[in-house]
C-alpha cells in the first residue's frame, strides 16, 4: 500500500511540474508591431474630388497589415502602400483638382505582449510633403 501511495504522490509531482513548465513557455514575449499616420495635412476641392486626408494613409496601412498591428517589421510594405497614396494625391494636386498642404509622417511603434507600458517609443520611418 505504501509503495503504490509513493508512485500516486510521484505523479503528481510529475504532473504539476510539467504544467509549471508550458505556463512559462505560454508567456513567451511577442513584438507587437504598429504603424500610424499623422501629421497636419489640409486640403480643399471645388470639383467633388474626394480631397486628401491622413484616414487615406491609416487606410492602407490597415490593408497592409490585415489589421491594427502586425508581429513581424513589414516597413517596406507599409511605405509601398503609403507612397501609392501620395502618388495619387500628388496625381489630383497636379491635375489641379485639389490644393493640399501640410506634411503626414508614417510612424512605427514596437512592443511586446508582455509589455506592461501602454505607450511605446515610436520612429518616423517617413514623412510626406505637401508643401511643394
Amino acid at each position: 500500500m505504501r509503495f503504490f501511495r509513493n508512485i500516486l504522490m510521484l505523479a503528481s509531482a510529475a504532473v504539476m511540474l510539467a504544467a509549471v513548465s508550458s505556463c512559462e513557455e505560454a508567456t513567451e514575449e511577442t513584438t507587437i508591431v504598429t504603424y500610424s499616420a499623422s501629421g497636419n495635412l489640409s486640403s480643399s476641392t471645388d470639383l467633388g474630388t474626394p480631397e486628401p486626408s491622413i484616414a487615406d494613409y491609416t487606410e492602407a496601412i490597415k490593408s497592409v497589415l490585415g489589421g491594427g498591428y502586425a508581429t513581424e517589421e513589414m516597413d517596406a510594405d507599409v511605405i509601398a502602400a503609403c507612397d501609392a497614396v501620395y502618388r495619387e494625391h500628388q496625381e489630383a494636386i497636379s491635375a489641379g483638382d485639389v490644393v493640399a498642404h501640410g506634411t503626414v509622417e508614417i510612424r512605427k511603434a514596437l512592443g511586446s505582449t508582455t509589455s506592461s507600458s501602454e505607450s511605446y517609443d515610436y520612429t518616423v520611418i517617413k514623412t510626406y510633403d505637401y508643401n511643394k
